[in-house]
């Protein structure tokens, strides 16, 4: 399997389109936000707005980087290589959004909880991602 550099690209620029959003609601965030939170979505952790709309996404997007050059330079592994790596590429970025989307609503004041939501997408999607990539394995 190959990724062209176009997909890598789209999905690491998808990575830090929460800062893009958490700019355009810059005013309206408050000044401490919440960057945990426990399964009941009660937060367990405050940091500053700009670690919330900056720091955050850049950290998965330097995961999306780094691991997507460690894994395609890494010879061996063959097909669970491809996997692993097509798994980190399509979540990243949706990790990244989730994760925008919840603390951008929960700072808003609004009632949304996206935990079980966003952990249910990341599986499905690499859910879906592992058993297509074994269905060609078998072509």
């Amino acid at each position: 399997m190959k990724h062209s550099k176009g997909f890598i690209l789209v999905t690491g620029l998808t990575c830090i389109l929460p800062i893009f959003a958490g700019l355009i609601l810059w005013n309206k965030l408050p000044a401490q936000m919440a960057t945990s939170f426990d399964w009941s979505g009660m937060p367990t952790a405050y940091r500053s707005k700009w670690f919330a709309v900056f720091v955050i996404p850049l950290m998965l997007t330097a995961l999306h980087g780094l691991s997507s050059f460690s894994l395609l330079k890494r010879e061996g592994y063959g097909r669970v290589r491809e996997l692993i790596y097509g798994i980190i590429v399509i979540n990243c970025p949706i990790i990244s959004v989730f994760t925008a989307v919840g603390l951008y609503t929960f700072a808003l004041g609004h009632d949304v909880t996206v935990n079980i939501f966003a952990i249910g997408t990341v599986f499905i999607v690499s859910l879906a991602y592992g058993i297509s990539s074994i269905l060609k394995w078998q072509d």
